[in-house]
């Protein structure tokens, strides 16, 4: 019985720990995604309000191409 409880509170332990973690990772992303925020929407806007047939997304690729060499 004391093996099955140790147990638990091991996991219990490591779960609280993990999500601890995760949540300071995740401020951080969040971070990074809102000061990358107005260029992403401002792609969006562009790619959207000049569409182009498919297969024959010559000025789209070349716009992310660009972005893409940028990093």
């Amino acid at each position: 019985m004391h093996k099955q409880l140790r147990r638990a509170l091991v996991a219990t332990a490591g779960l609280a720990l993990w999500s601890t973690a995760a949540m300071a990772q995740d401020d951080g992303l969040r971070a990074g995604v809102a000061e990358d925020m107005p260029e992403l929407m401002a792609l969006y806007r562009d790619l959207h309000a000049n569409p182009e047939l498919s297969f024959q997304e010559t000025e789209t690729a070349a716009k992310l191409a660009a972005r893409m060499r940028a990093l």
